[in-house]
């Protein structure tokens, strides 16, 4: 039942298109008679996963999508990564630029967060947004693909640093805490010379005894020098 996916693909790209896919990490593209991209995908193994679209079977309802991917596509192009998590990324980025045809997860960058980190003179920002262009300031890290995930583990870090920082109050983050969809915390930094203010200020001051005391203390801290 495989081999009639076998001729569609090998028809589409030849019989030995799959032996020069290398077995790496990385994102491919499905691309149509005029070179648009219909599709956009990533596997921790290209050719492993691109053979399962030369093995689709025809009646098969899991494999209705791959069927009519290699039924419109005319060729395919795939770029090495380093890792699983860099093709993760690389995927959601490609599908959020070029919105393909054929993708339905991750084409629309509102329903996946981003985390930001902005850097001022006396504190610190860290966000937790869908709407990037309302944060121009901010470093951004993302889109994740889990929303549920990525707010645990941001107000996860929200709650633990409460225990060790001091939270900027509400009413001076300003016009970033009124975005919508979105989760604004400040927190203050210290000022660059506090760790040797800190020290000179908290350093111990040696009391050097005097005579009487010297004396007093004489025979009781050091016996070996009492006399009988």
């Amino acid at each position: 039942p495989a081999a009639a996916g076998a001729q569609a693909f090998d028809a589409t790209l030849g019989p030995g298109f799959l032996a020069a896919i290398p077995q790496a990490p990385g994102v491919y593209r499905w691309l149509d008679a005029d070179g648009v991209v219909i599709y956009v995908g990533k596997a921790k193994n290209l050719r492993r996963r691109l053979a399962q679209y030369r093995n689709t079977r025809p009646r098969a309802k899991r494999h209705a999508k791959r069927r009519e991917i290699v039924r419109d596509a005319a060729a395919l192009t795939w770029d090495v990564l380093p890792s699983d998590l860099d093709a993760c990324l690389e995927e959601v980025r490609l599908i959020q630029a070029l919105r393909p045809r054929h993708n339905v997860a991750s084409a629309f960058e509102f329903l996946y967060p981003l985390l930001g980190v902005d850097v001022r003179a006396d504190h610190v920002r860290l966000c937790l947004t869908t709407l990037p262009e309302r944060f121009p300031g901010y470093a951004l890290h993302g889109a994740f693909r889990s929303r549920d995930l990525t707010g645990g583990a941001f107000f996860a870090l929200m709650r633990l640093l409460r225990f060790v920082a001091h939270p900027v109050p509400r009413r001076a983050l300003g016009d970033d805490d009124d975005v919508e969809h979105s989760y604004v915390f400040g927190w203050r930094r210290l000022a660059p010379r506090w760790p040797a203010a800190c020290v000179s200020r908290c350093r111990p001051r040696r009391r050097r005894p005097n005579a009487s005391t010297w004396r007093r203390a004489r025979p009781a801290a050091m016996p070996f020098l009492a006399t009988g």
